[in-house]
């Protein structure tokens, strides 16, 4: 009950379910094959896509406007390897006081992807970086230099290798 009740306080049940339902809202048979042809292709301009698609090219922008409108968003995924890159993913658990002068410190580094924070249960900073493959210490040389000055009070490193946004696993690929 104490569970429900702080679920309810804090999200809005009602507010999720109606923007999520804009999204079933729009979907028919053209936007879901747009739908599926980024999925399969990627961001490509709108010429590929009505190629792809067989929609002509002002129905398939007015479209593809509607369909981000309910929160859809197309990235790239990056192949880092092909650039010389590895990926790796940091849990860094901030000094009390520290957490915005880490989060500043970290956001302007070039070569940082993504960067979340969490105040639960303690202050803690999760970045991804792409760093080249042959300098890989650069990022622990940086979290030692951040620990050194007492910013931080304990990291860790994960070398990460597949990114797997929005894929059906297979056991023929991924031993899980």
């Amino acid at each position: 009950m104490i569970s429900e009740i702080l679920v309810e306080s804090t999200i809005n049940l009602s507010e999720i379910l109606t923007k999520s339902l804009r999204l079933f809202e729009i979907i028919d048979d053209q936007n879901l094959k747009i739908i599926e042809a980024l999925h399969k292709l990627g961001p490509r301009n709108l010429m590929e896509l009505s190629r792809v698609t067989g929609i002509p090219k002002s129905t398939l922008y007015n479209r593809v406007k509607r369909i981000r409108k309910t929160g859809i968003s197309v990235e790239p995924l990056i192949n880092v390897s092909k650039m010389g890159l590895k990926r790796f993913f940091v849990k860094i658990h901030t000094r009390p006081g520290k957490l915005a002068t880490v989060y500043n410190i970290i956001n302007n580094i070039p070569w940082r992807r993504i960067i979340v924070v969490s105040h639960e249960p303690y202050d803690m900073v999760f970045v991804k970086f792409y760093a080249p493959a042959n300098n890989n210490s650069i990022i622990r040389r940086l979290l030692r230099r951040l620990q050194h000055i007492r910013l931080i009070k304990s990291y860790k490193i994960y070398e990460t290798h597949e990114e797997l946004y929005g894929l059906k696993l297979n056991s023929r690929y991924v031993n899980a």
